[in-house]
Protein backbone atom coordinates (compact mmCIF):
# COMPACT_ATOMS: atom_id res chain seq x y z
CA UNK A 1 0.00 0.00 0.00
CA UNK A 2 1.17 3.55 -0.89
CA UNK A 3 0.96 6.11 1.10
CA UNK A 4 -0.16 9.95 -0.28
CA UNK A 5 3.20 11.88 -0.25
CA UNK A 6 3.06 15.43 1.48
CA UNK A 7 2.86 17.53 -1.06
CA UNK A 8 1.36 15.29 -4.10
CA UNK A 9 -2.71 16.24 -4.99
CA UNK A 10 -4.82 13.34 -5.24
CA UNK A 11 -5.97 12.96 -9.02
CA UNK A 12 -9.99 14.31 -9.24
CA UNK A 13 -11.66 12.48 -12.40
CA UNK A 14 -12.59 14.65 -15.21
CA UNK A 15 -15.96 13.50 -14.69
CA UNK A 16 -16.37 15.02 -11.13
CA UNK A 17 -14.97 18.41 -12.90
CA UNK A 18 -18.44 18.19 -15.26
CA UNK A 19 -20.33 17.32 -12.86
CA UNK A 20 -19.11 20.25 -10.66
CA UNK A 21 -19.24 22.95 -13.76
CA UNK A 22 -23.03 21.54 -14.88
CA UNK A 23 -23.91 22.28 -11.05
CA UNK A 24 -21.97 25.96 -11.54
CA UNK A 25 -24.26 26.51 -14.68
CA UNK A 26 -27.81 25.23 -12.72
CA UNK A 27 -26.73 27.67 -10.20
CA UNK A 28 -25.83 30.46 -12.03
CA UNK A 29 -29.20 30.05 -14.06
CA UNK A 30 -31.21 29.81 -10.52
CA UNK A 31 -29.19 33.35 -9.72
CA UNK A 32 -30.18 35.10 -13.23
CA UNK A 33 -34.25 33.31 -12.38
CA UNK A 34 -34.25 34.97 -9.19
CA UNK A 35 -33.15 38.32 -10.01
CA UNK A 36 -35.96 37.92 -13.14
CA UNK A 37 -38.64 37.56 -11.00
CA UNK A 38 -37.93 40.36 -9.08
CA UNK A 39 -39.43 38.01 -6.18
CA UNK A 40 -39.35 39.59 -2.29
CA UNK A 41 -36.11 37.49 -0.90
CA UNK A 42 -34.11 37.51 -4.44
CA UNK A 43 -30.98 39.59 -2.30
CA UNK A 44 -30.76 36.84 0.03
CA UNK A 45 -31.24 33.86 -2.45
CA UNK A 46 -28.74 35.08 -4.57
CA UNK A 47 -25.94 36.01 -1.98
CA UNK A 48 -26.37 32.07 -0.75
CA UNK A 49 -26.33 30.77 -4.22
CA UNK A 50 -23.20 33.11 -4.30
CA UNK A 51 -21.59 31.82 -1.38
CA UNK A 52 -22.59 28.10 -3.01
CA UNK A 53 -21.01 28.92 -6.59
CA UNK A 54 -17.16 30.39 -4.25
CA UNK A 55 -17.45 27.05 -2.10
CA UNK A 56 -17.21 24.65 -5.10
CA UNK A 57 -14.75 26.99 -6.15
CA UNK A 58 -12.70 26.90 -3.52
CA UNK A 59 -13.10 23.31 -2.61
CA UNK A 60 -12.99 21.56 -6.41
CA UNK A 61 -11.50 23.55 -9.01
CA UNK A 62 -8.55 25.24 -6.29
CA UNK A 63 -8.31 21.99 -4.58
CA UNK A 64 -8.76 23.47 -0.79
CA UNK A 65 -10.63 20.53 0.15
CA UNK A 66 -7.05 18.45 0.11
CA UNK A 67 -5.12 21.12 2.00
CA UNK A 68 -4.64 21.78 5.62
CA UNK A 69 -7.15 22.97 8.42
CA UNK A 70 -5.16 26.21 8.92
CA UNK A 71 -5.20 26.90 5.67
CA UNK A 72 -8.70 26.53 5.09
CA UNK A 73 -9.68 28.88 8.01
CA UNK A 74 -7.10 31.27 7.09
CA UNK A 75 -8.92 31.50 3.14
CA UNK A 76 -12.35 31.03 4.42
CA UNK A 77 -12.42 33.27 7.50
CA UNK A 78 -12.91 36.96 5.01
CA UNK A 79 -15.39 35.17 3.60
CA UNK A 80 -16.99 34.68 6.74
CA UNK A 81 -16.31 38.13 7.73
CA UNK A 82 -17.85 39.92 4.20
CA UNK A 83 -21.04 37.71 4.83
CA UNK A 84 -21.45 39.12 8.11
CA UNK A 85 -20.39 43.19 7.10
CA UNK A 86 -23.33 42.30 4.59
CA UNK A 87 -25.86 40.99 7.26
CA UNK A 88 -25.64 43.73 9.76
CA UNK A 89 -25.72 46.46 6.75
CA UNK A 90 -28.75 45.01 5.49
CA UNK A 91 -30.37 44.38 9.00
CA UNK A 92 -29.94 48.16 9.88
CA UNK A 93 -31.11 49.05 6.62
CA UNK A 94 -34.51 47.65 7.10
CA UNK A 95 -34.54 48.27 10.52
CA UNK A 96 -34.36 51.69 8.92
CA UNK A 97 -37.10 51.32 6.77
CA UNK A 98 -39.11 49.94 9.67
CA UNK A 99 -38.57 52.33 12.02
Amino acid sequence: MSERKENEIPIVSYRTFFYIWIALLVLLAITVAVAVMNAAHALGLNLLIAFLMAWLDLFFFMNLRHERLFLKIIILLPIFAYISIIVLTYSDAFYRMAG
